[in-house]
């Protein structure tokens, strides 16, 4: 197995791509012609030529996927990152096929069957990586098939690696043993023949890195370097070619004017539409929060927004009056005194943020974003961590790529503050997209909510 994963895997999934196209295409026909469920004006075009027309866009489906590198990505992917990426490869897959249907005009064929089709195979081939990943994580959890592995490093770059193989049991490694870079060197390490070894050292010590690929020349080990370079990384790059030599081009900070206005549009459309939506819900929990406890049914907060200017936050009140009046602000924990009923039940699910739709409409905040932080704690991590101020270059956010990755509450600020940067510097609407989808499908599963 392994990062790369084994070739039986790609074939596995290669024919079960092929499965998918086959029982697309099936599903579509029987769907519009079929199963009553669509009335038919004419006589359809007969199945065998449909037929006949499928193995062409069949081969060429399958060769569009293998272009694409599904089979050599897919095992790093998330089943986040498959979706999008099988969306966006069946997307190209259907203007390749537009495209070739304008050359040939004989038979005109069912638009909703081609629309139908691509349905279909995406929702099949998530559906076989579904299925194969938990298939994995089953075997993996039992101790089949995973591979033993060894890391070789120190510092924020060791972590980050750490920290991904723990919260990644479908990439099958077991971690037997961590060292420093020195330590590796000086013992008697012998790895497995088979097993997996990464290192990540800090850059200072790039220089040792010769050293420990002698030290395993010969042994049959799958190695991987991870380069510390994270912070260039967080900053936003992209490469050029500059006489054979490729260099890095450090983006500007922040997002450009175009996709301010992007992103601003969205944020208008998408919390009138969940405003209006939740009304409903909104009536029953200001009823549930007078009935229950003295005190307004909403409560507001200072925050830090946009460029460290203070605004109000609107929150569903969770609190017994009174109960944040503190010489020194603290994050609230499990089974906090502080915390009404009511508001156990709102905190554990999140429903006490809905509120903040209205930041969002005024302006305050953006429905994806780093979250806003009190004036109390972000004068306190500025002092004690670099460039957190660097995440008031946007708005702060609802949801955030911290937050659907579990850093919230009381969780490592360092940790939350990489993922914000990294979301600063590689801002994109599919990215904001993909933080929502993931939002909801985690919304019942939060792990630091209370």
């Amino acid at each position: 197995m392994g990062l790369k994963g084994h070739p039986f895997e790609k074939i596995l999934l290669f024919v079960c791509d092929a499965i998918s196209l086959f029982l697309g295409f099936k599903t579509a026909y029987w769907l519009r012609f079929e199963s009553g469920f669509i009335p038919l004006w004419k006589r359809p075009v007969p199945y065998e030529i449909y037929l006949k027309s499928f193995l062409v866009v069949f081969i060429v489906g399958l060769l569009i996927n293998i272009s694409r590198g599904l089979y050599e990505k897919e095992k790093n992917f998330t089943m986040f990152d498959t979706f999008f990426e099988l969306l966006k490869t069946n997307f190209i897959y259907l203007l390749f096929i537009t495209f070739i249907s304008f050359f040939y005009r004989q038979i005109l064929y069912s638009r909703l069957v081609v629309s139908f089709y691509f349905f279909f195979i995406t929702i099949y081939e998530f559906s076989f990586r579904l299925i194969f990943r938990e298939v994995l994580k089953i075997l993996f959890k039992r101790g089949i098939f995973k591979r033993d592995t060894i890391l070789i490093g120190e510092g924020d770059i060791l972590r980050a690696v750490r920290v991904r193989i723990e919260e990644r049991p479908e990439l099958g490694l077991k971690l037997n043993k961590v060292y420093k870079a020195e330590e590796f060197l000086s013992q008697r390490v012998n790895p497995r023949e088979g097993s997996v070894l990464i290192i990540a050292v800090p850059f200072e010590k790039q220089g040792l890195i010769p050293q420990i690929m002698k030290k395993i020349e010969g042994k049959r080990v799958e190695t991987y370097l991870a380069p510390d370079l994270y912070e260039i990384m967080l900053m936003g790059t992209e490469s050029i070619p500059f006489n054979g030599i490729p260099l890095l081009v450090l983006k500007e900070k922040g997002l450009t004017l175009t996709q301010r206005i992007i992103k601003r549009a969205f944020d208008i459309a998408f919390s009138l539409f969940v405003l209006i939506l939740l009304s409903p819900l909104f009536l029953i929990i200001s009823i549930l929060i007078k009935l229950t406890s003295k005190g307004p049914v909403f409560y507001k907060q200072e925050r830090i927004g946009k460029d460290g200017k203070i605004f109000y936050l609107y929150k569903f009140r969770t609190m017994y009056v009174g109960a944040d009046k503190e010489e020194e602000p603290k994050f609230t924990t499990p089974d906090d005194p502080r915390v009404t009923p009511i508001g156990k039940i709102l905190r554990k699910f999140s429903i006490d943020e809905f509120p903040q739709f209205i930041n969002v409409l005024k302006g305050d905040m953006s429905v994806v974003g780093p979250r806003p932080e009190r004036p109390y704690f972000v004068e306190k991590f500025k002092k004690e961590i670099p460039r957190y101020d660097e995440r008031h270059r946007v708005k702060g956010g609802i949801t955030g790529w911290a937050q659907v990755h579990g850093w919230r509450g009381d969780t490592s600020i360092e940790e939350r503050l990489r993922y914000d940067l990294y979301y600063i510097e590689n801002w994109s609407f599919l990215l904001d997209l993909k933080i929502i989808l993931k939002t909801i499908v985690i919304f019942f599963k939060q792990k630091n909510a209370y």
